[in-house]
């Protein structure tokens, strides 16, 4: 059947018509729902036969801020604020003019010049007790680091001994800061006499018999070799109590109140104190050296007095064993050089490591030295732990039949 030719010329035109719409709607942007592109694939690569499988790199963290410290002041920062402006007080616990006191006031000089905040440094005497009645004035005092004790061996002993601290003054609960000598080479606790009373042993016991009682010699603590000596050892000398130091014992031999020494015939006190002792060897003589340390380093002063070396204590008389063994314990507690300086254990641990570097750059400084080579002590710094491992040694020997012989050397009185 045939077709009209009207009929295919109007389709023809409907065709048209409907592509030439088709191609407007593509080209127009009106569409508010655009179509998305297809995504195109990322080709995976193939490795090689034998080749690893790499691994894939971490995600790269991101950076956290770090949170901002809080300053803190260091420990001379503290030392500083807490001491600028501020006076340390330094307790001596015997006379002035005596070892103690000689040692805190060439300190003190230089003290303040160490500690942060330079503070301003004194010094007052406060005798009394063998050192007792400045220990309990210090430890009334608050835990500041402004007050400072120097202290005698002696009350360490007593306390370590006992196991209990005394009245007022703990030294269980003490911080040793050290002290500012060392031992003097040459210094060996001897007994001596006025050189018109003897001038050796034979001499010293004949003087003692002709006067019918025992030869008077100074102490200012109880205890000591002046206790030990005579009660154990036999020796005819008389502890007279009531000296406040080493200088008021020198005084009393001066003015022939005193016929013998027993706890100050050294080298390092007498030509320190009595140097005219030296220039004039006729006025002490040196009679037993009972301590037994080397003497050699005191050559100066022996020969400079026409002296000769005195004998041992064994050398003189024939020691039992019991005496043996208390010599060389009372030797080892009179060993350690004295006085070093205390504060209460409670002060804060900045103040407390302030004041132990103090001391110790004191030792160090060449006017100290020199000021203390006038007075024949030797500058150097004694650390305080010295002094803690020697009160447990003194607790150790106060142990069996030396027991009650430790405690009068120690002078403590049941």
């Amino acid at each position: 059947m045939r077709i009209p030719s009207l009929r295919k010329s109007s389709l023809k035109v409907m065709v048209l018509v409907t592509v030439f719409t088709l191609l407007v709607a593509a080209c127009s942007g009106d569409d508010p729902t655009p179509t998305q592109p297809a995504a195109t694939a990322t080709p995976t690569a193939t490795l090689a036969p034998g080749v690893p499988t790499p691994t894939p790199a971490p995600p790269t963290a991101t950076p956290t801020r770090a949170p901002t410290a809080t300053p803190v002041p260091n420990l001379e920062e503290l030392a500083r604020e807490h001491f600028s402006g501020k006076t340390i007080t330094v307790l001596v616990g015997y006379g002035a003019g005596g070892g103690q006191d000689n040692n805190a006031r060439k300190t003190a000089k230089y003290l303040g010049k160490y500690i942060p905040g330079n503070p301003r440094v004194i010094v007052q005497n406060k005798d009394g007790a063998d050192n007792l009645l400045a220990g309990q004035a210090a430890w009334a005092r608050k835990s500041d680091g402004l007050t400072m004790v120097l202290i005698n061996n002696v009350r360490t002993q007593n306390q370590a001994i006992s196991g209990q601290p005394e009245p007022g003054f703990n030294l269980f609960e003490a911080t040793y800061l050290g002290n500012v000598q060392i031992s003097t080479p040459g210094t060996s606790a001897t007994l001596c006499a006025r050189g018109d009373v003897a001038t050796n042993w034979a001499e010293l016991l004949a003087a003692a018999a002709d006067a019918g009682r025992p030869l008077r010699a100074g102490v200012y603590r109880a205890g000591s070799w002046g206790a030990i000596l005579p009660k154990y050892f036999d020796i005819p000398v008389k502890p007279v109590p009531g000296f406040t130091g080493t200088a008021s014992i020198m005084q009393g031999i001066d003015q022939s109140e005193l016929e013998v020494l027993v706890d100050a015939c050294t080298f390092d006190q007498i030509s320190r104190l009595r140097p005219e002792w030296i220039e004039d060897g006729s006025i002490i003589k040196p009679i037993v050296n009972y301590q037994g340390l080397d003497l050699a380093p005191a050559a100066p002063m022996y020969e400079g007095a026409g002296w000769d070396y005195p004998p041992t204590l064994d050398e003189v008389m024939d020691l039992t064993d019991f005496q043996a063994r208390l010599l060389a314990v009372a030797k080892d507690m009179g060993s350690l050089v004295t006085h070093p300086w205390v504060i209460k254990g409670d002060t804060p641990d900045f103040i407390q490591q302030t004041l132990i570097k103090a001391l110790e750059d004191v030792t160090k400084d060449t006017g100290f030295i020199a000021d203390m080579a006038v007075v024949t002590r030797i500058a150097g710094y004694t650390p305080g732990t010295d002094y803690a491992r020697y009160r447990d040694g003194v607790a150790d020997a106060a142990a069996g039949d030396l027991a009650q012989a430790v405690r009068d050397f120690a002078g403590i009185v049941d």
